[in-house]
């Protein structure tokens, strides 16, 4: 039910609200971001909508779906007579090196008069979206009724704000973190805190991380366990409907 399909339209609308409320993005700005798709195209409709320029740096091995719905978003024009997005796939490299698609799209923010990097993984805005919007939801529209909570984390914004309410609300709730292979937060959280190397890989987009991002980390904490979800299982549930 969210304006761009999925629940980062809550992230990009905070950290835009959030630099808005900053002073640091003024009219007629440019928003960039890195991100593996759903972010961008939540990013490209608050832009459209508040008159921001749009650029998107996300890996070119992201689903051509993804990357064509940000070309076609970006196509329109707002109200104020500026194209949304510009989308620019890059090689997918990891976040250790120089070219990863975060590190080129701050460069780009930075180098680039009126523009923001919204840094997604590791702007706190992120997670407070969660916490004022998504946590009081699912607390509201199953009565306060829930003993667990699962989701994946990318940057981790969604599961620790909406973790970080329920565990505030609902003092049953346990909250368990899914985690593909390839990622280190079921290592992490199952060794007590060791931040192991990477190992495998994952045909999922979005999700696993190689590092506790900000948005994650003031809540690791509160999360009760972690499960390792192999690409078997996660295909044999998309299909289930």
């Amino acid at each position: 039910m969210n304006p761009g399909g999925s629940v980062k339209d809550r992230a990009a609308l905070y950290v835009v609200k959030d630099a808005e409320d900053k002073g640091l993005l003024k009219p007629g700005g440019t928003v960039v971001e890195g991100t593996a798709g759903n972010t961008g195209i939540g990013l490209a409709h608050v832009c459209r909508d508040r008159g921001y320029k749009c650029v998107i740096y996300m890996p070119n091995t992201q689903s051509a779906e993804k990357i064509n719905l940000l070309k076609m978003l970006g196509k329109y024009k707002p109200r104020l007579a500026i194209s949304s997005a510009d989308v620019r796939p890059v090689p997918a490299v990891a976040y250790e090196h120089p070219d990863n698609y975060n590190h080129q799209a701050k460069r780009y923010a930075e180098a680039t008069e009126g523009a923001i990097w919204t840094n997604q993984f590791d702007n706190t805005a992120n997670r407070q979206a969660h916490i004022l919007t998504t946590g009081p939801e699912i607390v509201d529209q199953t009565g306060g009724k829930i003993d667990g909570f699962t989701c994946s984390t990318g940057t981790g914004g969604t599961f620790a704000g909406v973790t970080r309410y329920l565990k505030e609300n609902v003092p049953v709730v346990k909250c368990f973190v899914a985690d593909p292979p390839g990622s280190v937060i079921y290592s992490y959280i199952k060794s007590g805190g060791k931040l192991s190397e990477r190992a495998g890989s994952s045909i999922t987009e979005g999700i696993g991380q190689g590092r506790i991002t900000e948005n994650l980390k003031p809540d690791i904490g509160l999360i009760d366990d972690s499960l390792l979800i192999p690409d078997q299982d996660t295909i044999k549930t998309v299909r289930l409907n």
